[in-house]
């Protein structure tokens, strides 16, 4: 009868640490998007009010004959337009994916494992056909192996986002961004950085006031639109085990370096 009980007690305590996670899961999913939601109204108007210029310009060009004689400024505009709306698909498209993905632990098939090279890739190009850029160019610099990590892929590719726009917004039309890849043995690292020497988002200001390297966590003080793009960071790479850092030893501005465990090839994306 002793033993009958101590094997209750044991079960319900199991089931009842089981609702723990599922709770402490579910509610950093609803503060992930909460936080995401807000974030991306922030990031969209820049490229759609890009784009209603732009359009404008376009429409006030073709009802002009002198349009006639100037076709690459037509096709300098409808070039504009098509990378804007590119940029606010991808955010729209990482919203939505945020929203779908929401389940429980241990109620979802196993996170797929993709290349991160490829990812920084695809949003480079996003980034940089973005006429919100700052920088002259983005420059990568790849790994000289595959690097696999296991990850939600939208989450992945918003924090790569998140992180080039704000060291992006670092720089001005003389610097250029560098962003890289690289591994050892058993973790990857990425670096994003800005040749710029002008912080200028207050909340980031406060931060290095006193230190000169920081991880970056969800707890940062600060509410600016740059600083919670950079806790989404913090939310996501909690989910891959990694961490991020922003380093301004020996800088003007600092460098993001996100580390994390490498995963193997299998069934990658």
């Amino acid at each position: 009868m002793q033993q009958n009980k101590q094997a209750i007690n044991g079960k319900n305590y199991y089931e009842l640490e089981s609702l723990k996670r599922k709770y402490k899961h579910l509610k950093a999913v609803h503060q992930l998007q909460n936080r995401t939601v807000r974030h991306f109204m922030h990031n969209v108007m820049s490229p759609l009010s890009a784009v209603s210029g732009y359009l404008e310009l376009l429409t006030n060009n073709l009802d002009s004959l002198e349009s006639l004689d100037n076709p690459e400024k037509l096709t300098r505009y409808s070039q504009n337009i098509g990378a804007g709306l590119n940029e606010i698909g991808f955010l729209l498209e990482q919203l939505h994916d945020i929203y779908r993905g929401e389940t429980f632990e241990g109620e979802t098939s196993e996170k797929p494992v993709v290349e991160l090279n490829w990812l920084v890739n695809e949003v480079k190009s996003i980034v940089s056909n973005s006429t919100e850029l700052r920088a002259s160019s983005i420059n990568f610099i790849e790994s000289k192996e595959p690097v696999f990590v296991k990850a939600e892929l939208f989450q992945i590719k918003l924090m790569i986002y998140n992180l080039i726009t704000i060291a992006d917004s670092f720089s001005s039309k003389n610097e250029a961004l560098e962003v890289e890849v690289d591994r050892d043995e058993s973790e990857f690292a990425l670096l994003i950085r800005s040749t710029g020497d002008t912080i200028t988002d207050s909340s980031l200001k406060e931060i290095f006031k006193t230190k000169e390297i920081i991880r970056l966590t969800e707890d940062v003080k600060g509410e600016s639109p740059a600083l919670l793009g950079l806790k989404i960071c913090a939310q996501i790479s909690d989910q891959i085990n990694g961490r991020i850092i922003m380093d301004k030893r020996d800088r003007k501005t600092p460098q993001f370096v996100l580390t994390a465990p490498l995963v193997e090839a299998k069934a990658a994306f």
